[in-house]
């Protein structure tokens, strides 16, 4: 699990982790993503390793997850949730990871 706090109210930093320009300089990935349940998302690194992804969870402006998994399934999936919380004028995110 990591946290951040991003300098912008909750609706701002939502609108960036819907957002595959956002997720893309955050991740270092060339990312497409459908932020709707069930959408389908793609991350391509520069090390020429993609992983694909399947939405789960979208619970504007708090919590967006996806399940993920290498394109050559060398290893296992793992479910990534993206969660919003505000403080003040600015929001908290945190990221957690974990087995599929």
């Amino acid at each position: 699990m990591t946290s951040i706090l991003v300098e912008a109210p909750v609706e701002e930093a939502w609108a960036a982790v819907t957002d595959a320009a956002a997720l893309s300089a955050w991740f270092g990935a060339d990312v497409e993503i459908d932020p709707a349940p069930l959408g389908r998302a793609t991350f391509r690194f520069p090390d020429g390793s993609v992983r694909f992804a399947i939405v789960e969870e979208v619970d504007p402006p708090r919590r967006l997850a996806w399940r993920w998994w290498p394109a050559h399934q060398r290893h296992a999936a793992t479910r990534v949730a993206l969660e919003l919380e505000p403080v003040a004028e600015e929001t908290r995110v945190t990221v957690v990871e974990s087995a599929a």
